[in-house]
């Protein structure tokens, strides 16, 4: 491979980079501000709507046992086991939240940690796939992080 290819490739990978990491510091600080982070409670999830009860019971499990398979806490008198109930391929989320609780340790705290960077995942797709639909950077960058104003904080935010 020709030495100008390699620079232009390297280049290239470069700009999508640091777009990529303009995009994650844009949505983060949206999401702080919008969903006033400083201000929460940590210990009240941030939204008590679908299965966020059951993802807090989840990391809780995630949290003492190391997985979701089986604890003493849930399912009187043996214990929950979920070894035949197969939690419908959600390993990739659960080695997240895994991951996530080697450093925050309270299930609600990262269940609501596991919520907010939701949205700063989404806005990277959101981006990569404008970039590949050949939209411009400017717009791309200014649309990546639009999935926020369609959440109502006063309705995600039970206080």
């Amino acid at each position: 491979m020709p030495a100008a290819a390699v620079s232009r490739l390297a280049g290239r990978w470069a700009t999508r980079v640091r777009d990529g990491v303009l995009v994650v510091i844009v949505t983060a600080l949206v999401t702080v501000v919008f969903f006033r982070v400083g201000s929460a409670d940590w210990g009240l999830p941030i939204d008590y709507r679908g299965d966020s009860v059951s993802e807090a019971a989840l990391a809780r499990v995630i949290i003492e046992t190391g997985w979701t398979t089986h604890t003493d806490r849930l399912g009187a008198p043996t214990g929950q086991t979920l070894h035949d109930f197969p939690l419908g391929g959600d390993d990739v989320h659960n080695l997240v939240i895994k991951v996530m609780s080697w450093f925050i340790h309270e299930p609600v705290s990262l269940v609501n940690a596991y919520f907010l960077l939701g949205f700063v995942l989404v806005a990277l797709a959101a981006f990569a796939v404008l970039r590949w639909l050949r939209v411009s950077r400017a717009l791309a960058l200014a649309g990546a992080p639009l999935r926020l104003l369609l959440i109502d904080p006063r309705g995600a935010r039970q206080e």
